[in-house]
């Protein structure tokens, strides 16, 4: 039985909603509170509980910093930066396309967009210079110093970790990934790339997050032209912030910082 399955069926079996974690049946409800603190009692601001089962249910009190808002910084520094390197004539590669905003925005420029996914197709195919394929990234090869512009958004870091996007297990999984996407890319391509931050982590089978330890390590062969990083603040908002900052973050299961850049090859080749 596939992972979405066994959570739907614990969820129909425990009359619950989905933990907004795993996505299976959820026993304990959480509030946030005015400070920005997990509470069992509804604040008077109204806001709404949030489910969690026994094993991911927040300890009382504790922060209350999640993931929301993440989406809208990555895709709009991804479809930003995208615009100065896609145009008409140009290859580009969605690696993960998911709900396909990105190869959309790529593929409105005129230029020819390949989105790959391990899961199927989740979009319209708007534009028919948009072709989708359901495929591992290892399993390109003819395609080999094509993309002028390879898209790496919120991808990399689920590689090799199995339960999730049907990934396979593949502890270096990430770091092969992005050795693979070395040989893809054009002379003198980019790639932007948008990936958890922190103290270095993995929370099995959701995400990695990279710090000083396992960050370089992806980075290999790779020049890292322009950077940025973002964290919440007290008040659980998404803010600017240097990359120490972002280093400094301990991320969980829920949370980590963001850190955006745009590379290209060592050697320029």
């Amino acid at each position: 039985m596939s992972l979405r399955a066994r959570r739907i069926l614990s969820r129909v079996l425990t009359g619950n909603r989905g933990c907004e974690v795993c996505g299976f049946g959820a026993h304990n409800l959480r509030y946030v509170d005015a400070d920005c603190r997990w509470t069992e009692q509804k604040p008077s601001s109204g806001s709404l509980p949030r489910a969690f089962c026994r094993a991911h249910v927040p300890e009382r009190g504790s922060s209350a910093l999640d993931l929301t808002g993440d989406r809208d910084i990555e895709w709009s520094y991804v479809a930003a930066h995208a615009g100065r390197y896609a145009a008409p004539g140009k290859y580009v590669l969605d690696f993960g396309a998911g709900s396909g905003v990105l190869s959309l925005a790529a593929g409105s420029t005129g230029a020819r967009v390949l989105a790959i996914d391990l899961v199927p197709l989740q979009f319209t195919l708007s534009y028919p210079c948009v072709e989708f394929r359901q495929a591992d990234v290892m399993e390109l090869s003819a395609e080999d110093g094509l993309f002028d512009l390879i898209m790496n958004c919120s991808t990399i870091e689920h590689v090799g970790l199995a339960g999730r996007y049907g990934s396979a297990n593949r502890p270096d999984g990430d770091l092969e990934a992005m050795a693979k996407l070395r040989t893809l890319m054009a002379l003198g391509g980019h790639m932007i790339l948008v990936l958890p931050v922190g103290q270095d982590a993995t929370f099995s089978p959701l995400h990695r997050v990279y710090g000083p330890e396992r960050l370089p390590r992806l980075l290999d062969g790779y020049v890292v032209h322009e950077s940025s990083y973002f964290r919440k603040d007290e008040r659980n908002e998404w803010v600017t912030c240097d990359r120490e900052d972002a280093f400094s973050v301990v991320g969980s299961a829920r949370y980590y910082a963001l850190g955006a850049m745009v590379l290209t090859l060592q050697g320029g080749g």
